[in-house]
């Protein structure tokens, strides 16, 4: 056998893996995965559960933020980007924290020093509007769940806009909202008509 030849088989051998080399390579694949793959579901039990309770210490807010103003509160849905926001139902005055603007002066405290307002009317009609600093924020659900659906007096909704309302007592309609992940984990929130409590019943799809 010529030396050319030799080089040629020896960089063969060097190059090729052998079967005890492949069963090697996949072990340890294997182990990587069974490593891996539970940590990634106990991540996304964990973010279930976080998110399900921040969504449900959010409602619990809303209500006895409802009761507390005498004010009518919502919070709105919006299962397309998996995001929720709160509202009340308030002039604009009210809702940027001033006070309610004063009564026109009468006849009789009109003075010649008496100051005018030029300012342009404010519109103090009431409407929805969302609250101040980070109570009024959007929030968005963690990438690794999403909102399944959510249950009311009138339907199952599960694509759209949905607007929770909380009475200026505190009431609203029995609800159930329905947190899932991709595993086919759930968690659902029960949002009573008087409870201020959300209850949680977990469950899988």
């Amino acid at each position: 056998m010529t030396r050319d030849r030799r080089r040629a088989k020896a960089g063969r051998r060097a190059a090729a893996f052998t079967l005890i080399e492949l069963m090697a390579v996949l072990l340890i694949l294997g182990l990587l995965a069974a490593i891996a793959l539970p940590n990634f579901g106990l991540r996304a039990a964990r973010v279930l559960e976080g998110e399900s309770r921040k969504l449900a210490t959010s409602l619990e807010f809303v209500r006895q933020r409802a009761v507390m103003t005498g004010v009518p509160h919502r919070m709105t849905f919006d299962l397309e980007r998996m995001a929720y926001w709160t509202e009340w139902y308030v002039s604009e005055s009210q809702a940027s924290g001033e006070e309610e603007p004063p009564f026109p002066l009468g006849p009789e405290e009109i003075r010649p020093d008496t100051p005018i307002d030029l300012s342009p009317p404010r519109n103090e009609e009431p409407a929805w509007r969302r609250l101040l600093g980070t109570a009024g924020n959007v929030e968005r659900l963690d990438e690794l769940v999403f909102i399944d659906g959510i249950e009311t007096a009138g339907g199952y909704v599960d694509r759209g806009e949905l607007e929770l309302l909380f009475e200026r007592d505190g009431t609203t309609d029995p609800t159930w909202i329905v947190i899932s992940d991709d595993g086919g984990n759930s968690i659902t929130l029960a949002v009573a008509p008087l409870a201020d409590t959300v209850r949680f019943e977990y469950g899988n799809l």
